[in-house]
């Protein structure tokens, strides 16, 4: 047994490779690597038929500092390919672990059959195939569909929407194909897939390389947009050939259409396409365009979140596999069609796509702002209510807003709050910790209770409800032992619309039977939290900051029912915020930009929800009481002659509140 198992030990040494790994991945593989028939260059790999390609490959090297390269691109790049030398690379040259993710079954299925095959045989290296035990009669191999097994480490493939799969063991390559074409969330409610999978890669540290390439969808759902600015934003720079200036052509849609243009015949068919200079204004014709694209080179066109990362956009303009003619043609037949128009913008000038939508313009709410100061409740205002967004992460905080309410629907901004600090680790910790001791005791510029706000005649204001979003899953029972811990707060779940009955069908756009919140339960004797549709109040708070004033701010006339008023010292970036996402078609709302903050919407949003809650709670106690009151009063006249609004100026009147 001992000789066989020094035999064993002698083939895997002699399989492994003899030398250091080389210094560039895009040398090891040219000459090495042969494409099947049906690719766009069969035969033997050539790094200059996608020079922009070289410095991506190398980024993988062992001795590259680099560690994450995200790739955004348009279609016919060549980028699937080079994700298969990288990883050829690292099964064969420098042997370690790896993991493949693509985004759907189907995908990875047709990768591993069709495209992973034909690279490990043009390689010569189907021999270094192992399997992972050896013991007799054992029917395992290190060659299957989707796991290899090579000398030196492991191949294993996944995809995006199988959680057990994400889950395997320490990686040092990571490779996420086409990261737009799959959902952010599991299924099984585990959280961000690309969170899941870029986990398996933590215990190599610095040594750790990961791939993320994709062609964009759209701006709000994209995965790879926000990778792409997480990065350096590299562009690819070319000459002119007539006045030499350097300019890259990844270019917007408008852009495209201003730069290339079609030379006809008389009959109008295109015979030609040539791209316009922005320098010196001469054309480039077909003929110039190899030549042009090989002398290009990367230049970084933003500032990376970390020096490690460094982010590509490739559009089809530079590809050597797709004439510019090709192109133009494309653009010709889709750019008249907003369905088109979106492929185009996806899949050859390869940017996220974004929608264009509704909403109320910046420069009106800050030219309407109040006349009253942040922390004070103006004249109006009967009852106050608050609405908590949780963000966690590297930039984890608490942010909150303060809403007062009066008649009419009209609302008033009391206050707006960031509490800066982990939001993980338990209620009584980091941000939450901030917020409880603000609570408490105020600030230094706000001493006493920080739930209590005070009035121009000196009539304190308690905030009588507050809502905090429970999150995605990582701190909702965080949210949830808060909450618990204070009075008249609730956790709350938004979505995007909800139905008055169960039965129906929740979280869908649509308008009928929509409600504005749900009182819910998680299992049989669980937590009790609010469900809130967000699109029902975006919707009113869209249609509300559309009141205009009346007359100026230091006038202080009377308002308009639903006006919304805001302190004059707010912070400009507070209507930012507010008016981050924008109104569709479908009656849907989105951020207006991939990197969009809407963290004051959100809180609105909730604060706004939390005061339908209290005055229906306290209706509906006022009609309690009436009834044992009055139990031969019917009940449709109770309800007919006790209202949210009798309620309210009855509160009102027992606070001894001025109204408007």
């Amino acid at each position: 047994m001992i000789s066989e198992d020094r035999a064993f030990f002698a083939e895997m040494v002699d399989r492994m490779p003899r030398v250091r790994p080389p210094h560039s991945v895009s040398q090891w593989i040219e000459g090495r690597r042969v494409l099947p028939a049906g690719t766009p260059f069969p035969g033997v790999w050539r790094n200059d038929r996608t020079p922009y390609s070289v410095e991506i490959q190398d980024n993988f090297s062992p001795f590259s500092p680099v560690r994450r390269t995200i790739i955004m691109k348009g279609a016919q790049i060549g980028m699937t390919a080079v994700a298969e030398n990288v990883i050829a690379f690292w099964m064969f040259a420098n042997p370690t672990e790896v993991l493949y993710v693509s985004a759907t079954q189907d995908l990875l299925e047709k990768w591993g059959t069709k495209r992973l095959e034909p690279l490990i045989d043009s390689l010569k290296m189907r021999d270094r195939m192992v399997a992972p035990t050896e013991a007799t009669g054992s029917r395992r191999t290190g060659d299957k569909t989707f796991s290899k097994s090579f000398v030196g480490g492991a191949l294993d493939m996944a995809s995006a929407q199988s959680a057990p799969s994400l889950r395997s063991d320490s990686k040092r390559l990571l490779v996420r194909d086409e990261i737009d074409g799959a959902p952010a969330k599991l299924k099984s409610g585990e959280g961000n897939w690309l969170d899941v999978s870029q986990a398996r890669t933590n215990a190599w540290g610095e040594r750790a390389k990961i791939l993320d390439l994709s062609t964009p969808g759209t701006e709000e759902a994209s995965n790879i947009g926000p990778a792409f600015e997480e990065g350096d934003q590299r562009k690819w720079f070319v000459p002119c050939p007539h006045c030499g200036v350097e300019d890259h052509l990844s270019l917007t849609l408008e852009e495209f259409g201003q730069r290339f243009a079609a030379e006809r015949n008389d009959t109008g068919a295109i015979v030609g396409v040539y791209l316009v200079c922005a320098s010196c204004g001469e054309r480039i014709q077909e003929t110039h365009k190899r030549d042009m694209i090989a002398k290009g080179h990367w230049v970084p066109t933003g500032s990376a979140a970390r020096p490690t990362t460094r982010s590509y956009h490739i559009p089809t303009a530079i590809s050597l596999m797709m004439s510019w003619q090709d192109l133009f043609l494309e653009y010709d037949k889709l750019k008249d069609d907003p369905t088109g128009v979106r492929s185009f913008v996806n899949l050859y000038l390869g940017w996220p796509f974004r929608e264009m939508g509704r909403r109320p313009k910046i420069d009106n709410l800050v030219e309407r702002s109040g006349a009253y100061l942040k922390e004070t409740v103006p004249h109006g205002v009967i009852y106050l209510t608050a609405g908590i967004d949780v963000q966690r992460g590297k930039d984890a905080r608490l942010e909150m807003a303060v809403w007062g309410h009066g008649l009419g629907y009209r609302t008033w901004l009391v206050d707006y709050r960031i509490f800066t600090g982990d939001t993980e680790k338990g209620p009584s910790a980091g941000a939450w910790a901030l917020l409880n001791n603000w609570a408490a005791n105020g600030s230094p510029e706000k001493p006493g209770p920080g739930m209590v706000y005070q009035g121009a005649d000196g009539r304190k204001f308690p905030v009588q409800l507050t809502f905090i979003d429970s999150g995605d899953g990582n701190v909702t029972a965080t949210v949830y032992q808060f909450a618990a811990a204070w009075n008249n707060t609730q956790a709350i779940k938004g979505e995007q619309s909800i139905r008055s009955h169960e039965k129906d069908q929740g979280d869908r756009a649509g308008k009928v039977s929509e409600i504005g919140y749900m009182h819910s339960q998680i299992g049989k004797s669980g937590q009790f939290f609010y469900r809130i549709g967000t699109n029902h109040y975006k919707r009113i708070i869209y249609r509300n900051l559309e009141v205009p004033r009346q007359g100026l701010p230091k006038e202080n006339l009377p308002q308009l029912p639903q006006f919304m008023d805001f302190p004059s010292d707010i912070h400009p970036d507070f209507f930012k915020q507010l008016l981050g996402e924008e109104l569709r078609e479908d009656g849907s709302y989105h951020p207006v930009t991939a990197s969009a903050r809407v963290e004051a919407l959100d809180c609105t949003v909730y604060a706004m929800a939390a005061g339908d809650v209290w005055l229906h709670a306290q209706t509906n106690k006022a009609r309690e009481n009436f009834k044992r009151a009055n139990p031969t009063v019917p009940t449709v006249k109770v309800l007919e002659n006790i209202t949210p609004l009798v309620r309210l100026k009855t509160y009102a009147n027992e606070m001894g509140l001025p109204l408007e």
